[in-house]
């Protein structure tokens, strides 16, 4: 039975994933065409403050993969067991009681907006200001959009994703346009994902009038606390270079380097829909034989599926760095394909982690810092050019890809351990 139902398994996640895949190329090409814009109009210069505002934004955003993670687990069950009233609660619910404290977060942090600026090294107001806006409707639309996965509703779950990007690209394009610089690129950040909120909640809106229920708020500490150092590792992993060459690099070195990091994360791009459907997918099968199973599968097509994409940086990667941001940025051609090699690996990293938090193995996710703090040490150590930068993050990936591979195939009966 076991081996019949696994081929239905990957079918259906094969069923839910194109929708996402869709909307996600269609988000990666809006924002291929964000990027391009604003990198022409602001130059080497100003689009490294902007990414390296961009990347302070998702350090400060930390908590926001634990808490998706969490919701989106707790969602998947109260959906699957048919508790709409709890569901509920886990959405507006919890929306309700953060009102008044976002609120208060913002006031506080413009109070020491002075201070904040000159510790995350940002000179313009306005770009702190729509860093602030951004990280709290990020934070918001996590609500609802983890309701949607919980639901299976990645088709409404990728319109919100292709939303943003293209309020992004309208509403931030547009700033840039009119003289506002990287405040005006910050802005389209923070409008955009402001936007989505406000989508999510119409998607959502057939849960507002439940009446409250209780949650098992113990369970929700417990499984987000495992998810917290997970995602801590992965923030770190994915954004910490960027902020280093900032800080270190000259101005047109950090602007190469944003150019090339901004490549290559459009593989997270093509990799979130997988991690999205997996997660819930593997959340909802009981037998531990066919959750294994599904996840080999996956975790295998996506290897060949990175191996192939290796062609672009190698073959594309001068023309497409000429296309989208202009001749000055063709010499990031070499950091392109090291981080292109490093990405590729973080996210086959990524997918295994959400697989091993869907069967619960949460003790082993404090080894999950271990590559964190590699990075750490080795970007401490060198940072002096564009290649020991690169260079650290790949070494860091290839050693967190090991260890993953490690904690993924050991034990294989031991899925339920807490």
């Amino acid at each position: 039975m076991s081996g019949l139902r696994a081929p239905r398994a990957l079918g259906g996640f094969l069923s839910q994933s194109s929708a996402v895949i869709a909307a996600n190329l269609a988000t990666a090409a809006l924002s291929v065409g964000y990027v391009a814009l604003v990198s022409r109009k602001l130059g080497p210069s100003g689009y490294g403050e902007l990414t390296a505002a961009v990347a302070l934004g998702n350090l400060l955003l930390l908590f926001l993969g634990p808490l998706n993670g969490t919701l989106v687990k707790f969602a998947a069950g109260y959906h699957r067991d048919g508790e709409r009233a709890r569901l509920a609660a886990l959405l507006f619910g919890n929306l309700r009681r953060l009102r008044w404290p976002a609120a208060g977060a913002l006031g506080l942090a413009m109070v020491l907006s002075p201070l904040l600026r000159r510790l995350a090294h940002i000179d313009s107001r306005g770009v702190f200001f729509a860093l602030l806006l951004f990280v709290l409707a990020s934070a918001l639309t996590a609500f609802p959009r983890s309701a949607l996965s919980g639901e299976q509703r990645f088709a409404a779950f990728g319109s919100n994703q292709v939303f943003e990007a293209l309020l992004r690209l309208l509403l931030g394009g547009a700033l840039v346009l009119l003289g506002q610089q990287a405040a005006g690129a910050m802005a389209g950040y923070a409008l955009g994902i402001g936007g989505a909120l406000a989508l999510g909640l119409f998607q959502m809106r057939h849960l507002s009038r439940e009446p409250p229920a209780p949650i098992d708020t113990r369970g929700l500490l417990s499984f987000s606390v495992a998810a917290l150092l997970v995602y801590a590792w992965f923030v770190c992993a994915s954004n910490l270079d960027v902020v280093i060459a900032r800080d270190f690099l000259s101005t047109q070195d950090s602007g190469l380097y944003g150019a090339a990091s901004g490549l290559a994360r459009l593989l997270f791009l093509m990799g979130t829909p997988i991690y999205a459907v997996l997660f819930a997918r593997v959340s909802s099968l009981r037998a531990g034989a066919d959750r294994r199973l599904l996840s080999m599968q996956v975790l295998a097509l996506m290897a060949l599926g990175l191996a192939a994409s290796f062609a672009f940086p190698w073959f594309g990667g001068a023309r497409m760095l000429r296309l989208l941001f202009g001749d000055a940025f063709v010499g990031a051609l070499p950091i392109l394909r090291i981080l292109w090699i490093a990405t590729s690996l973080l996210v086959l990293q990524v997918a295994a982690a959400h697989y091993l938090l869907a069967i619960e193995r949460l003790r082993a996710a404090a080894l999950f810092l271990l590559p964190c703090a590699l990075l750490a040490g080795l970007l401490a150590w060198r940072h002096g050019s564009l290649s020991q930068i690169a260079g650290c993050v790949l070494a860091s990936s290839a050693f967190g890809l090991l260890l993953t591979a490690l904690l993924v195939f050991r034990e294989p009966g031991s899925e339920g351990a807490a």
